[in-house]
């Protein structure tokens, strides 16, 4: 989790919790967390990545593999890129560490074919390629250069053949990051947007009170009958992102297909 529940709880100003308000905070929480990753496109959390690039089918009038030209863009998510000098990763930000593996090889049909991406298609780092726009923060206790773009660029071009360059990495936040440190605005806007969410379904459930979707009931022979317009609200819930929130992440949003 971006937020703990004791963090979420704190600002929705709730020392203790029935049994509903916890049910309804227990949905709600993955619920919002979900939104704020999909805002983003990317989880943010630290964690050690694999990607087969370039994705998306290439775009050109060439065939040969071997003209590597201008023409012969790498595209990622549909998006022709920098005329093929650069590959964009999905976890922000990439750590320049022991894990960056960069592995180009041409006819590996993603991985598929019988040893593919063996010792012999690494390439090196600073000769072959390099991790754009980094800068030093603290990882694993030890300062360590990040690129907050996710860009590797190339020194010739990237070839063209969908998933033939594989990369490992890692990538995202730490958990000391997220909660005191650079990436904490993250964990604010899961907080503004869950607070936003508890408002508007506790609203609709009404939580806490006799009132919600059972609008009568009787004890000989229970029966009840549910208020269906709050019913059907309840079940499209959806957990929405202030605008707040949006600002908040605005800076750790990859935009590394737009450059």
């Amino acid at each position: 989790m971006i937020a703990n529940r004791a963090e979420v709880q704190m600002y929705l100003g709730k020392s203790t919790l029935t049994d509903a308000e916890l049910g309804l905070l227990s949905m709600l929480h993955p619920l919002v967390e979900q939104s704020v990753i999909a805002d983003l496109g990317y989880n943010p959390a630290y964690t050690l990545q694999t990607e087969l690039l370039p994705i998306g089918q290439p775009t050109g009038v060439k065939d040969n593999l071997d003209d590597y030209d201008v023409v012969n863009a790498v595209v990622i998510s549909g998006r022709a890129q920098g005329n093929g000098r650069f590959l964009a990763l999905k976890h922000l930000p990439v750590w320049d560490t022991a894990s960056l593996e960069v592995r180009e090889d041409i006819g590996a049909n993603a991985g598929q074919f019988p040893g593919a991406f063996a010792d012999s298609s690494l390439l090196i780092k600073g000769r072959d390629y390099w991790l754009d726009g980094s800068e030093f923060h603290d990882v694993n206790g030890s300062a360590t250069l990040c690129s907050r773009t996710g860009r590797l660029g190339r020194f010739a071009v990237w070839p063209r053949e969908p998933r033939c360059v594989k990369v490992q990495y890692h990538g995202g936040w730490t958990r000391e990051q997220l909660d005191n440190g650079p990436a904490s605005p993250i964990k604010m806007a899961v907080v503004l947007t869950m607070v936003k969410a508890w408002k508007q379904a506790t609203t609709l459930a009404k939580v806490g009170t006799k009132a919600g979707p059972v609008t009568s009931e009787s004890i000989g022979k229970y029966s009840y009958s549910i208020d269906t317009n709050t019913l059907n609200e309840l079940t499209s819930f959806t957990a929405s992102l202030p605008q707040e929130a949006r600002m908040l992440l605005q800076p750790f949003k990859n935009y590394g297909n737009l450059l």
